[in-house]
């Protein structure tokens, strides 16, 4: 029984610890959308993390909702290309930082 209380305390660590690299994530997706995390290209789905690092594409036709840690809603119009370069939510040290690059397309922010 120990050991058993032991692996499940180990596996939702792990599992917080993995959800803790997620800045946002995806809210709604309408035609083609993709994010790519550590050059690993997904089909964007509602729940789909976004993380550091991420390119969040839309295609033609197509847009996609995102929403961040902070509560921060954006939207992508079709064919659009974002990048988020860095990100930090940390309000209790005043910690607050978004540093992206938009490449094309349109964006409600």
């Amino acid at each position: 029984m120990p050991r058993l209380t032991l692996l499940c305390a180990l596996l939702l660590t792990t599992c917080v610890w993995a959800d803790e690299t997620s800045i946002g994530y995806v809210k709604k997706v309408t035609g083609e959308a993709s994010v790519t995390n550590g050059g690993q290209k997904t089909r964007a789905e509602v729940g789909t993390a976004v993380r550091q690092g991420s390119v969040l594409r839309t295609g033609p036709a197509s847009s996609m909702g995102v929403t961040f840690k902070d509560e921060t809603v954006m939207s992508f119009g079709p064919d659009t290309e974002f990048v988020v370069d860095e990100y930090l939510y940390a309000p209790v040290q005043g910690r607050l930082k978004l540093g992206s690059k938009f490449a094309k397309g349109s964006l409600h922010y």
